[in-house]
């Protein structure tokens, strides 16, 4: 394989890491999973996993929801803010990779991106709001 192969090969492997890793801790902070019965729309899937994680008791559960819910006003604000520069430079980068491809690379990085969308949407049971 020749030297630039190898190079595009690494900037590849490092948009995807990249992305993922960056795409993972926003979506984490604008997780909106379909609430609970029984619940008001709270981040149960956080709160949940802080109770699992950390074995909280009913009151430390009831208090960290309290906090979710007090800072849900400002977390979405933010999200509302930055969602649209993240997708634009999500955007440039996937442009930038796809033109260092080949036609049949860009078709596979094509069905891989399609995948990716598809599998966000299913874990999240419903598609992303920007």
């Amino acid at each position: 394989m020749t030297r630039s192969k190898l190079g595009a090969m690494a900037l590849l492997v490092a948009a995807f890491v990249l992305g993922a890793l960056s795409g993972g801790a926003v979506m984490a902070l604008a997780d909106r999973g379909p609430p609970s019965p029984g619940t008001r729309g709270e981040r149960l899937g956080f709160v949940e996993r802080l109770e699992r994680d950390l074995a909280l008791s009913p009151s430390q559960r009831e208090a960290v929801q309290a906090v979710v819910e007090r800072h849900r006003p400002k977390m979405d604000s933010l999200w509302k803010e930055v969602a649209p520069r993240f997708d634009t430079a999500r955007a440039e980068v996937r442009q930038e990779i796809n033109d260092l491809l080949t036609a049949d690379q860009r078709q596979t990085f094509t069905e891989l991106e399609a995948r990716h969308k598809a599998r966000r949407r299913g874990a999240k049971g419903r598609p992303r709001v920007p």
